[in-house]
């Protein structure tokens, strides 16, 4: 599975679905879950990917939530796009208990998913940094699918999603007013 938005999806994410396909043993087929992809938005986004993917792809536009839902419980696992966050795609997927790879980098809208992988304990080799690391995480959890079941076994979706908001969200804020008044504090 693969779910997002239609502005997460470009080249270099689509190429790099193109690698995993053309490389695993294991037969691929990418399920496409696009929010806000209705009409003509999303007559030009199943165009695009099909020409990235050709059948090696499905791409479902936007659906009801129960359905949609009903629809990404069928999948195996999911990949996250890239270089953007997902952490809306992530709750969704967790609640079905699905495990997938993510790429991270140093902006902070390509961070944001190692952060929940961290919170929720996934293993490493999931959160990867370069085109070819996510290929071969990928690679790794489609073709190994004890492996896969194993890691899916220790993810609970309903604790997974409470994990990944609770905390303190108020030290934030404190953080933010600490720092504003710092700033309008004349030095003495």
């Amino acid at each position: 599975a693969m779910v997002a938005s239609t502005m997460k999806l470009n080249p270099d994410f689509l190429y790099t679905c193109r690698q995993i396909a053309e490389q695993s043993p294991t037969p691929v087929h990418f399920q496409f879950f696009i929010g806000a992809a209705r009409g003509l938005v999303g007559l030009q986004v199943t165009q695009v990917v099909e020409r990235y993917l050709g059948k090696w792809a499905t791409v479902n536009l936007q659906q009801g939530y129960i359905h949609y839902l009903q629809q990404i419980a069928n999948c195996d696992l999911y990949i996250n796009p890239f270089p953007f966050g997902n952490m809306n795609g992530i709750v969704d997927l967790l609640s079905v208990g699905l495990v997938g790879v993510c790429k991270s980098g140093n902006e902070p809208h390509e961070h944001i998913d190692q952060g929940l992988f961290e919170r929720l304990g996934m293993p490493d080799w999931l959160v990867t940094t370069t085109n070819e690391d996510y290929i071969n995480a990928a690679l790794r959890l489609i073709n190994n699918h004890e492996e896969r079941l194993a890691i899916r076994s220790n993810l609970d979706g309903r604790t997974a999603i409470n994990r990944l908001f609770e905390g303190r969200e108020e030290l934030f804020g404190l953080l933010v007013q600490d720092l504003h008044q710092a700033l309008i504090t004349p030095l003495s």
